[in-house]
């Protein structure tokens, strides 16, 4: 005799179990969370080979790719501001340790 109790938690729980299945190791928030919805579109219309391209699809994924090159591009551009911010703070640091140093008898 077997006797099964729902604790409430099983939608959380096959939540979890098909977040491992989409996931790879180094994916960050968005592109799980736009992983999911395509998963789960894909899964209610009823599979891959039922899956319509349109012109506009082909449109959204020409776009996206767009504005994935000016993200990476925004990206390459704080990366370097921030560089040339912090070997200007790490000279000014030097140039105050400078000055006391020569103020001290």
């Amino acid at each position: 005799m077997l006797l099964i109790l729902s604790h409430g938690q099983s939608g959380v729980e096959r939540g979890f179990s098909f977040n491992a299945k989409i996931l790879t190791e180094n994916m960050q928030d968005k592109s799980i969370i736009n992983r999911r919805h395509i998963v789960h579109h894909v899964h209610l219309i009823g599979g891959v080979d039922k899956f319509e391209v349109t012109p506009q699809c082909l449109q959204y994924a020409s776009a996206a790719r767009i504005k994935y090159r000016q993200y990476l591009d925004d990206q390459k551009k704080e990366d370097a501001k921030s560089t040339v911010d912090s070997k200007r703070k790490y000279i000014g640091d030097e140039l105050t340790d400078c000055k006391k140093k020569k103020k001290m008898p």
